[in-house]
Order: C-alpha cells, then sequence, then structure tokens
C-alpha cells in the first residue's frame, strides 16, 4: 500500500467504510486494495468490504486503518499475530498516514514493561532525569522488553526533596517538576506511559510483581543513577544510548516557524543559560553576539531560545537574531529546533547535557564543561560520574557533536565557526 515515496502495491488492505475511509479514497482513487469493516457489510470504491474476521495473518505488505476504532482494531488484529509494522493509521485532518508502530503499545499480559521510579525525595527536579532515562532505556534493551512506564514519586517539601527547595525556591521546583520532570519522558518512543504518584504507598501497588528500576524500590535511589559514565560502557557493547526525539507534531510546529519567521533559511540556535542558581556557569552575552554577527555574515539565520526564566524579558536583539519563547517553555518544541538546526551553540547546562548530547539527531557545539566551583562540573566529577577526560569527546558523539574544552573566548568562537564551516560543506 503506501511507501516513503508515495507510491503503492496491490497487497494493501484498508480497514473502515466511514469519512475518514472515504476521504482516503478520495485521495487515492487509483490505489488496489481490499476493504475490511467489523461487519463486512456494502461496498466502497466499487469493491465489496469483507468481514474483519477474515482478515488473513500474513496476506497484506500495507494496511491502513481509516477508522475511529482504532484501538479495538489494532489489538484484534495484532491478537490475530499480523505485524504491527505493516500498520499505518490515516489521519484525515492532515491527510497523511502513521505507523501505529509509534503510537500503540499492547496491554496484554505478553506486553513487557519496565516500570522507572524517579523518586523526587532524592533526585533533583531539573534535566538530571533525561540521564536517568537513558540508563533506563539501556537496561530496557538489556532485559528484551518492550516499552517503559515513567513513574514520578512526589517528594514531602512541595512535591520535591528540601534540597530541590533550597536550590531553586518552591515555585521554581514546582514548575520544573510540571514541566521538565513530567514532559521529558514523552521524549522517548519506548516511554509509553508517565504517572506522577504524591501517595507512596501507591508504589507498591503500581510496581507489585514487575520489572522496576531501580530493582530494589525499598531502597533509598543512588544518585548514581543519573551518572553519564554508564552509557560510555553500554555505547561500546552496542547500545544506542541516546533515546530521546522530537515528536513529529513538534516538528511541524517549529517548520511552521521557520518557514514564517526564517523564510525557510538553514539557521542555527543558541541556547542562553541566565540562571541565579550557579551564576558562574551563565552564558557569555559579548562573545554570543558577535558569533551571531559571523554568522549573520555567512546568510544564516539564528534562533536565541532563552533562558525559562528570561524568555519573556526585553529581547537581546542582536544582529539578525529572533527569539522564539516557546521553545524555553516546551521541551518537544525546544526538541525540535535543536534537530532542524545545522549546529545548537550553548554552555554546559541542563537542556544542553541532557537533551543534545543524549539525542542522535542534534548538532551541538558545549563550551564551559568545566567550573571548579561546583563539584558536578569539576574534573574529577567528569572522570569518574560522567565518564569523560578533560580535552575528549564523548564515544558515541560524532564530528558535529563537540564538547569545548577552551576558556578563551576568542578561542570558543574561532572553534565554533570552524565547526560551522565544515556543516555547511555537507550540508
Amino acid at each position: 500500500m503506501l511507501i516513503t515515496h508515495g507510491t503503492y502495491d496491490n497487497r494493501g488492505a484498508l480497514i473502515g467504510a466511514g469519512e475518514s475511509a472515504k476521504s482516503f479514497v478520495s485521495l487515492h482513487a487509483t490505489v488496489l486494495f481490499d476493504v475490511y469493516t467489523s461487519d463486512g457489510f456494502g461496498t466502497l470504491a466499487k469493491k465489496k468490504i469483507l468481514p474483519l474476521d477474515e482478515f488473513p495473518i500474513k496476506g497484506y505488505t500495507k494496511v491502513v486503518i481509516a477508522s475511529q476504532f482504532i484501538s479495538e482494531i489494532v489489538e484484534a488484529l495484532l491478537d490475530k499475530g499480523v505485524d504491527i509494522n505493516t500498520l499505518f493509521w490515516f489521519d484525515f485532518l492532515q491527510k497523511k498516514i502513521a505507523p501505529v508502530s509509534e503510537m500503540f503499545f499492547r496491554r496484554s499480559k505478553n506486553y513487557s514493561t519496565l516500570y522507572a521510579v524517579y523518586d523526587l525525595e532524592v533526585f533533583p527536579p531539573n534535566y538530571e532525569i533525561a540521564v536517568f532515562l537513558a540508563r533506563v532505556e539501556v537496561e530496557r534493551i538489556s532485559l528484551g522488553l518492550d516499552n517503559i512506564t515513567l513513574i514520578i514519586v512526589a517528594g514531602t517539601f512541595g512535591g520535591v526533596s528540601a534540597r530541590g527547595i533550597l536550590s531553586h525556591g518552591f515555585e521554581s521546583a514546582q514548575w520544573r517538576v510540571a514541566h521538565i520532570i513530567n514532559a521529558i519522558g514523552r521524549l522517548m518512543p519506548s516511554c509509553k506511559g508517565v504517572h506522577h504518584i504524591c501517595d507512596r504507598n501507591m508504589l507498591a501497588k503500581l510496581c507489585e510483581e514487575k520489572i522496576s528500576y531501580p530493582a530494589d524500590l525499598t531502597e533509598r535511589p543512588s544518585p548514581e543513577h543519573f551518572y553519564l559514565g554508564p552509557l560510555v560502557h553500554a555505547y561500546h557493547s552496542g547500545v544506542e544510548v541516546r533515546p530521546f526525539r522530537a515528536s513529529r507534531a513538534a516538528k511541524i510546529h517549529t517548520k511552521s516557524f521557520i518557514d514564517n519567521f526564517l523564510n525557510g533559511a538553514p539557521f542555527i540556535t543558541i541556547s542562553l543559560r541566565e540562571n541565579d542558581y550557579q551564576h558562574t556557569r551563565n552564558s557569555n552575552f559579548d562573545m554570543y553576539q558577535k558569533i551571531c554577527y559571523e554568522v549573520s555574515k555567512l546568510g544564516l539565520s539564528v534562533v536565541v531560545i532563552r533562558d525559562t526564566d528570561a524568555a519573556f524579558s526585553s529581547p537581546v536583539n542582536w544582529h539578525k537574531s529572533i527569539e522564539c519563547p516557546v521553545a524555553s517553555f516546551d521541551l518537544d518544541i525546544r526538541m525540535a529546533f535543536y534537530e532542524q538546526a545545522l549546529l545548537n551553540l550553548s554552555v554546559s547546562s541542563g537542556p544542553s547535557w541532557g537533551l543534545m548530547l543524549l539525542s542522535p539527531k542534534i548538532n551541538f557545539f558545549l563550551t564551559n564543561i568545566l567550573d571548579t566551583n561546583y563539584r558536578s562540573t569539576s574534573e574529577e566529577f567528569l572522570k569518574n560520574a560522567q565518564g569523560i577526560r578533560k580535552g575528549d569527546q564523548y564515544p558515541f558523539s560524532n564530528e558535529f557533536q563537540r564538547l569545548c574544552w577552551k576558556d578563551d573566548s576568542e578561542d570558543i568562537a574561532l572553534e565554533f565557526m570552524e565547526l560551522l564551516l565544515r556543516r555547511l560543506k555537507v550540508c
């Protein structure tokens, strides 16, 4: 039936005979296909409708479902043994199809789930959950399980830990839980559910007789669960350790922004850290403004993504740059911008260390990797916990996914522009 370049074969099936199915037929009037419905009554496009209970297990290479009862239909077909990779859903609003495998997960006893428990009583309300989830994904693959369900357990201090409140403040900590912790799991294709529970007694019931990460939920969770080092070892064993992707919907929205505000031109992003917390790690505005000017001379656009607290403040107004405040708040939109940019520039921060570094689709240039003022950015911590030594690159990163270890702003700017020019040659 439908393949990537829009042509069809003669082993296609269409399930449904209502308005959605008629819309599909109107777009593909010459397609050769069989039509099925639950009752097998009537005709569609001059074809006799067949009953769904006669649907052959291996009869079709492509099957398009155009029905509001898609969930029930998918479950019935999977129960019969039909390969989920042959199933597609027709979106009659956008006149497109999407693979069912990206949308559905089975809830039957044969479908195996790893329950990932992120305990806010111990773990921080920030982007370190990205590394935790990457570790969970490695564990899921090693166990041969089908999907992940993320369970977020509220802490006792306003939903987080006392440390979380002290580090971020009460309002900011709660915001981070809602907009980072609860949202990030949806950027992982294998994560099929996110549950936030406030009653710890519910945790045992949710995970009873199930496989969990951490394995022992009776012990206090260790901060080691969000160390990057084990991902390096997993990568060397052949596992993809970067699980995060922007959704198709987010990429459609950001493309609209790019077309309307950038005239579809190639662009880079500059993500700014402008935080009172650990302020010495903040972005060098003067350096970034100069880089923005040099980038514009190449005919490229610059999308500036501000720190969340500064997203609605006065624009930086750098030469031919444009800001997109929604990307400061919505992880999926932010991820989509990063994926579609030629290159992404940022200091070492939560979004960069969590989202950029842990995506195979994002090209990045990260600076300010070391900061001796804080343990988490010290050379010793990077080596022992994060699996990298000063001057090195992560083995899972490609040519255009770089950590910059230089300190001088002119050296940093020069190295960035050299990388951008190389990127332009291959795009």
